[in-house]
């Protein structure tokens, strides 16, 4: 498991990473190489071979980096598979000197954008897609403004003025009703009242009821002439 403090202004901080595989191809394959650097020097080490000093090459992935000699160019990496199964530690040390002017000439476009290039990427320094996401950390509340599971019932109504009744699923945050085709809807909470004691929405009229939590709930409703009821529900 690796150990890692962040980066300082002038240092980079220690990584111990164990237990590290080594690959026939020469990439060291660890649990992250989070706090990993171009051109740090790393340890490897294992039980009865001694310690080796190396130098990282490449990163290629949050898992994959490969090393190399220290007096060596980049492009020069080795391949210690004696260190297979092994340990892998940096030490804190200093960071690269970056030459004046170096960031300003890697991020500058030149005419007719003449600009800095600003584009946010992840820590190994991929580009944001839709295949490589920008993280977010959210806690979501479902509530009327941003209801939960959609539940549609339609509701064929064969004869008018007569009583027909809708469950309304247990947890409903929202509501909404009407009638497909032109008609006058009666309704009510409470069976056998929606000729009596009811609620009209007149033709045309869209229902919508919000900020609710609904259980063990039905709709009795009648209409003046048959037609389709809409019904849709958001649960929690």
């Amino acid at each position: 498991m690796p150990t890692a403090n962040l980066t300082s202004e002038k240092n980079w901080w220690s990584v111990l990473l164990t237990p590290i595989q080594v690959l026939p191809s020469g990439r060291i394959v660890v649990s992250s190489t989070k706090g990993l650097k171009v051109k740090q020097l790393i340890s490897l080490s294992k039980v009865n071979i001694p310690a080796k000093l190396f130098q990282i090459k490449k990163v290629y992935s949050d898992t994959e980096f490969v090393v190399g000699e220290p007096d060596r160019g980049i492009n020069s990496t080795v391949v210690p598979t004696e260190y297979n199964g092994g340990s892998a530690a940096v030490n804190q040390q200093q960071r690269n000197t970056i030459a004046e002017g170096y960031v300003i000439r890697s991020v500058y476009e030149e005419e007719p954008t003449m600009a800095l290039r600003t584009i946010p990427v992840d820590w190994l320094g991929n580009e944001y897609t839709k295949s490589n996401p920008f993280p977010v950390d959210a806690v979501i509340n479902l509530d009327s403004n941003n209801p939960g599971v959609l539940h549609i019932q339609n509701v064929i109504i064969t004869q008018a003025n007569t009583e027909y009744s809708i469950t309304v699923p247990d947890k409903t945050i929202q509501f909404g009703m009407r009638s497909r085709t032109p008609a006058k809807i009666q309704y009510t909470f409470t069976l056998g009242e929606s000729g009596s004691k009811f609620w009209t929405l007149p033709i045309g009229t869209v229902l919508e009821e919000k900020d609710l939590f609904l259980e063990n709930t039905k709709i009795y409703l009648r209409t003046n002439k048959p037609t389709v009821i809409e019904f849709k529900a958001w649960v929690q």
